[in-house]
């Protein structure tokens, strides 16, 4: 009886030194991830956080290696009904969006601005050193666009300058970004449509609000994308990646210690 009551109390003892074990270890880790945490937060909590949105995108720019001639590219995808084409382009200097595909359609339309809207012509035609122009065949045909297309002369200009891009409207067809009216230029009023800033979007991703999407510009209707533009800044996703690289939080180190203590020792 004696030794069964000693073997029972042996046991007893076991489990607790045991249990005492664990739960010390899991304290051990628990100290070492606090200090961390906050050894984390003394020495690099938020390397951008207390930067204005200017000074990060310079200092983001500058350690990533990137340049200005860099943020001034966009890859363009242009869609015509079924057609769609997509080309990667500098438009530091301006850059001109013909939806029609015969080329003496859009020097005509060059003609007349030149003759009847000189300001319009000066401000933003002849200044573009780029011209993205669509090569399709029967599918405007198919996709009954032929009556859309005949006001498109003039298409659209887009504009990059001190880190921003700005779209004007040109053709009579009305023209929306993300489901806003842009306003016709004329040679009364040029008026001008921000569409994108990189100083915006690195505000967004301080603030943990940024998403990475295209800006959809549609023709016609808001929400009809059968004559369409989507655009993508070059180095939005660079950006992106180098900072969420570069900024981890102190918090998610917590956690995956966490994480791990209690795999290793489950209580």
């Amino acid at each position: 009886m004696d030794t069964l009551l000693q073997v029972s109390v042996n046991s007893g003892t076991n489990k607790y030194k045991q249990k005492t074990k664990k739960l010390s270890a899991s304290k051990q880790i628990n100290h070492k991830t606090i200090h961390l945490t906050k050894q984390r937060k003394k020495n690099s909590q938020s390397p951008y956080s207390n930067m204005t949105p200017e000074k990060c995108l310079e200092k983001l720019m500058y350690e990533a290696g990137i340049t200005d001639n860099q943020l001034a590219k966009f890859h363009i995808k242009v869609k015509v009904g079924s057609y769609e084409k997509e080309e990667t382009k500098n438009i530091k200097n301006g850059l001109q969006i013909c939806f029609k595909n015969k080329e003496e359609d859009w020097v005509n339309t060059k003609k007349v601005y030149a003759e009847h809207e000189p300001r319009v012509y000066e401000e933003l035609i002849s200044s573009c050193e780029e011209v993205f122009t669509c090569d399709y065949k029967d599918s405007v045909k198919k996709d009954k666009l032929a009556g859309m297309l005949d006001k498109t002369g003039g298409g659209i200009v887009l504009k990059y300058s001190e880190k921003s891009l700005q779209i004007y409207r040109l053709c009579q067809i009305r023209v929306f970004v993300e489901g806003d009216k842009v306003i016709r230029s004329t040679k009364y009023d040029i008026p001008e449509k921000k569409v994108f800033s990189y100083t915006t979007f690195v505000e967004q991703f301080q603030k943990k609000t940024e998403t990475l999407k295209p800006i959809v510009i549609t023709l016609g209707k808001s929400d009809d994308t059968k004559l369409s533009v989507e655009i993508i800044p070059f180095a939005q996703k660079i950006l992106s990646e180098y900072y969420q690289t570069n900024n981890s939080d102190a918090e998610d180190i917590t956690a995956n210690l966490r994480n791990l203590a209690t795999m290793i020792m489950p209580l």
